[in-house]
């Protein structure tokens, strides 16, 4: 089983808020930097910040992670995105696709859903 770092977890998760927003909220063409630029800075806090994570994307070191991580994706099964592994307190590891989902994630993992969260399927 592959595992994927992050090393700030609520910063990825205010940026695909963020990107999330512009794309189908607002309608914007997220792949267009004049329109992904603006979003990561209010998403980061900062234009220098967003300037300098996307500067740092563009390295060789950068590419050559992203393509271990597609290529891991890929090896354990993914076809989409968002795509989840997820291995629960017995040990099983089951592979998720799709934000409809994350209900059937929380049984496998036998978490308690708070709230009203279900399988859309």
């Amino acid at each position: 089983m592959c595992v994927l770092e992050q090393s700030n977890p609520t910063k990825l998760l205010t940026a695909i808020t963020e990107f999330y927003n512009t794309f189908w909220v607002q309608g914007k063409p997220i792949a267009e930097q004049d329109v992904y630029e603006p979003a990561l800075a209010k998403a980061l806090g900062s234009e220098a910040e967003a300037k300098a994570v996307i500067e740092q994307t563009a390295t060789p070191e950068i590419k050559a992670h992203l393509q271990r991580n597609t290529d891991c994706a890929l090896e354990e099964g993914a076809f989409g995105l968002p795509w989840f592994m997820a291995t629960n307190a017995r040990g099983e590891t089951e592979g998720f696709w799709g934000f409809d989902h994350l209900g059937v994630v929380i049984d496998h993992l036998g978490l308690d859903r708070a709230g009203e969260l279900k399988a859309m399927l």
